[in-house]
C-alpha cells in the first residue's frame, strides 16, 4: 500500500490520540482519578473485543473474556487503593471515560491497520501522534505554560515526551504489530499496576489491601489473556446453539 492510503488510517489514529487525551483529563477531574481511571483503562478492552468480534464474526472467548474482566477489576481495584472519591459531575466524567476507552481502541485499531497494510510500527507511532499533537494544539491557548519557563517543569515537560510517550508508544507499537489489538489493549492494563507498585517502592506510598489484591488481579488477568485465544466460536455456530 503506498504512502498516500496510509493517510485514512493514521488520521483516525490520530483522531484516537487527542479524543483519548481529552476524555481521560475530562473524566478524571469531573469523576474524580479513581472511578475516570477505571471506566477510561478498563472500556478500552471491551471496545477492542467487540471490535474483533464484529471483523471476524466470532464472540470473544469465555476464556478471554473472565481475563480481560480480571485484569478490568484489578486496574480499578488499585484506582481506588491509591485515590479515593468521585467528583461531583459523574454522568460527563462517566461519558468522557467511555470517550477515552473508545478512542484507545480506535487508535490501536487504526495503527495496526496501518502496520498491516506495510506500514512500520515506529512511523505509525509517530504519525499518529503528530496528527494528534497538531489536533490538541488550540487547547494551548486555554492553558498556562509559565511552568515551562522553570528548569524542573521543562525537566517534567522532557520526561513526559521522551520516555512516558515517545519510549513507551515504540515499544506499545512494537507489540501492536506482532499480537492482535485486544491482547495488546487488555495487557496495557498492566500500567495502573506499575504505577502504584513504583509508588510504593520510589515514593514511600503504601498501597492499601485494595490495591494489592488489584495488582495480583492485574498480573492474574493479563498473564490469562496472553493464553488464551481472543475469538471464540464462530458467531453463526453461536446462535444456532
Amino acid at each position: 500500500m503506498g504512502r498516500r492510503n496510509h493517510r485514512v488510517p493514521i488520521a483516525i489514529a490520530g483522531l484516537g490520540v487527542a479524543g483519548y487525551q481529552i476524555g481521560f483529563f475530562v473524566a478524571t477531574e469531573r469523576a474524580g482519578v479513581a472511578l475516570g481511571t477505571l471506566v477510561a483503562l478498563g472500556s478500552g478492552p471491551v471496545f477492542a473485543g467487540l471490535y474483533q468480534a464484529a471483523r471476524t464474526r466470532r464472540p470473544p472467548s469465555v476464556g478471554w473474556s473472565v481475563a480481560t474482566s480480571l485484569a478490568a477489576a484489578g486496574a480499578g481495584l488499585v484506582a481506588f487503593g491509591r485515590q479515593g472519591g468521585t467528583g461531583d459531575d459523574l454522568g460527563v466524567g462517566l461519558a468522557a471515560a467511555l470517550l477515552a476507552g473508545l478512542s484507545y481502541a480506535v487508535f490501536s485499531i487504526a495503527g495496526k491497520r496501518a502496520m498491516d497494510s506495510g506500514m512500520a510500527s515506529l512511523p505509525v507511532m509517530a504519525a499518529s501522534f503528530t496528527v494528534g499533537s497538531v489536533l490538541l494544539a488550540p487547547l494551548l491557548v486555554t492553558q498556562p505554560m509559565s511552568w515551562l519557563n522553570t528548569g524542573s517543569g521543562l525537566a517534567v515537560a522532557l520526561h513526559l515526551g521522551l520516555a512516558a510517550t515517545a519510549l513507551a508508544y515504540a515499544l506499545f507499537g512494537f507489540g501492536l504489530a506482532r499480537l492482535t489489538v485486544p491482547t495488546v489493549v487488555t495487557v496495557t492494563l498492566f500500567e495502573p499496576a506499575t504505577a502504584a507498585l513504583l509508588s510504593v517502592v520510589a515514593l514511600s506510598q503504601p498501597l492499601d489491601v485494595f490495591g494489592w489484591l488489584g495488582a495480583v488481579l492485574v498480573i492474574a488477568g493479563v498473564a490469562l489473556v496472553a493464553l488464551l485465544p481472543v475469538s471464540g466460536e464462530p458467531l453463526a455456530e453461536v446462535l444456532a446453539e
